[in-house]
């Protein structure tokens, strides 16, 4: 199993509807949050992508919905 998708299950269950984002800093951080709709995760992920690089490389960031 993948490490952020254990990361995410760790977190508990998401409401009906919600999105999980999990970011892996390279520092290796890990940063759980939760969104109401897909638009705001896909942001907020995008956004950490592009303002969170660095010399040590961008952080990995996965979406994760409830099916």
């Amino acid at each position: 199993m993948s490490p952020l998708l254990e990361f995410a299950r760790q977190h508990g269950p998401l409401a009906p509807g919600a999105v999980r984002v999990v970011v892996l800093e390279p520092d290796a951080q890990v940063r759980v949050h939760d969104f109401k709709s897909r638009a705001e995760a896909d942001a907020y992920a995008s956004d950490v992508r592009w303002e969170r690089a660095d010399d040590r490389g961008p952080p990995v960031v996965a979406v994760f919905d409830a099916v």
